[in-house]
């Protein structure tokens, strides 16, 4: 049977006949979507576009004391953020097709394809000494398990089969806890092995399509499919998508959120969908970067700075605020008629990062400001000059300036300014995980000041609307964090501008691990 194939990452049906043209995306809901997903989600989604075909979005519910009912929810917000309509969809859950799968298993327990064993694992050399008991003794002890005669792990039924991947296999197991949809009904619940196969048939899917660790399981997919007689579906593997450095596993994620290393499964540091929404990556730049087959995180933040460009708003911010007392105010404010360009307030702010306390000649290539270098205001028709610098303990506290009419030069910087600066701060992400525990870098802070007219936008609490990504001048783009307050505004550095080297440097130095 030929399922198909990939061609430059895109799936591709080649078979004349199908049993339906229908295509799924079957999560497990006992963790967040992360950006891996998306890869799954959109092949089998294209799938269904190009052949006219249905898209199934498929809860794997089958074991109680992992799946909820808020990662269900949280997957369908996460897909309607990504674009998707899922009304367009039919949703369905594996537990809707218990009472088949008990059925199907039933028979192959009557077909001598599985018996009921006692030990929850079974040894790679001697065999379970269940395995040839009487099939109507199976039958019964089947029976027994459902109508709870046996505690957990002391009762599975499993299949007869032995490849070089598997040895008889579990089917069904006693699973403690109450399932969010079916409540107390059940307490044996079958395996991913043994229930995939049968809903993808009882579904009409086209080709199951899963990632690369599937592809050992497709001998006793295929099997199952045939010993039950149901129509034959075609598994296709795809590559996982891998990102350097970054935590893609669910198992992983829940465990350091357990230990306390992360807030939710929201954290701007995450490469889940929620927590790349938190750090303002666009849905466009996530579809992009998997649709390109790019495995660097790194390239995810070009794609994002190209995506935000045309629509982030602009806004001036200062890191490492410097106050500059102007020292000609009054004769600006007396011999200029135009009354919009002398500055609100006889001060204004300016980066630290900007001004190098050092005596360097005018003229000389460094674009920063210094005592004997000006340098020009962004936006307005001043030049500015240091007359004095104010220090205490040695570090630069203050700088007094005179503000004249610029003239036009390429050798001087043009330096990002907030008159009369309302205070935020800039929380640095850093999506790297490291070590063999693989704990998330830290969350690293700054204060910053920026323009009273950022704020004007901005909606906090219960307010919040997540997309709020704003371009700061300089440094790069950054989100209202969801844990933002009316008088505590956090911004997230979405990503930082294609900066220099050294200058990144000094970026960074201003970050401390305490807010």
């Amino acid at each position: 049977m030929n399922p198909g194939r990939f061609v430059n990452g895109d799936f591709v049906l080649t078979d004349d006949q199908r049993n339906g043209l229908n295509f799924r995306f079957a999560p497990e809901p006992n963790g967040p979507l992360h950006i891996g997903h998306v890869k799954t989600f959109r092949t089998n989604f294209n799938c269904a576009v190009d052949n006219d075909g249905l898209m199934i979005l498929r809860f794997d519910d089958t074991n109680p004391e992992t799946a909820s009912a808020l990662y269900c929810c949280d997957a369908e917000e996460m897909l309607q953020w990504l674009g998707y309509d899922i009304g367009d969809f039919l949703t369905t859950f594996t537990s809707d097709y218990f009472e088949e799968l008990l059925e199907y298993a039933r028979t192959m327990i009557k077909s001598g394809l599985a018996y009921v064993c006692h030990e929850d694992s079974v040894g790679s050399a001697a065999a379970s000494p269940w395995r040839d008991r009487p099939i109507e003794e199976n039958i019964r002890e089947f029976e027994r398990m459902i109508d709870r005669a046996y505690p957990k792990g002391q009762a599975v039924l499993r299949l007869r089969y032995e490849d070089k991947h598997f040895k008889d296999p579990v089917a069904y197991r006693i699973k403690q806890g109450t399932h969010f949809k079916t409540k107390d009904k059940w307490v044996v619940y079958p395996t991913y092995d043994f229930s995939h196969p049968i809903v993808d048939s009882l579904e009409t899917i086209a080709v199951s399509i899963c990632t690369s660790e599937f592809a050992h399981h497709r001998d006793l997919y295929n099997w199952i499919q045939d010993r039950l007689d149901l129509p034959l579906v075609p598994q296709q593997e795809q590559p996982r998508l891998a990102i350097e450095n970054v935590l893609l596993s669910k198992r992983k994620l829940i465990s350091l959120h357990s230990r306390g290393l992360l807030r939710d499964m929201a954290d701007p540091r995450l490469a889940t969908l929620a927590g790349l929404r938190s750090r303002g990556i666009p849905p466009s730049a996530i579809q992009k970067f998997v649709a390109q087959g790019f495995r660097e995180f790194s390239h995810l933040l070009d794609i994002t700075r190209r995506e935000l460009l045309p629509g982030a708003k602009a806004y001036k911010m200062v890191l490492d605020p410097l106050c500059c007392q102007v020292i000609n105010y009054s004769d600006l404010k007396k011999h200029n008629g135009n009354p919009q360009e002398p500055l609100i307030k006889p001060y204004f702010f300016i980066s630290g990062l900007d001004f190098v306390d050092e005596d360097t000649p005018e003229g000389s290539p460094s674009r920063f400001l210094s005592r004997n270098r000006p340098a020009s205001l962004f936006g307005l028709p001043y030049r500015i000059t240091v007359r004095n610098v104010e220090r205490r303990d040695g570090k630069v506290q203050a700088l007094a300036v005179t503000l004249t009419p610029n003239k036009k030069s390429s050798h001087i910087r043009s330096l990002v300014w907030v008159p009369d600066p309302c205070s935020a701060t800039l929380v640095y992400v850093n999506q790297v995980f490291k070590g063999s525990d693989q704990e998330p870098a830290p969350l690293l802070y700054a204060p910053v000041f920026v323009e009273p007219e950022f704020f004007s936008p901005v909606k906090t609490g219960r307010r919040f609307i997540y997309g709020q990504t704003f371009r700061a001048v300089n440094i790069g783009y950054v989100t209202v964090s969801n844990r933002s307050r009316r008088h505590d505004i956090l911004l997230n550095v979405t990503c930082f501008l294609k900066h220099k080297r050294e200058y990144l440097k000094k970026i960074l130095k201003c970050f401390t691990d305490m807010p």
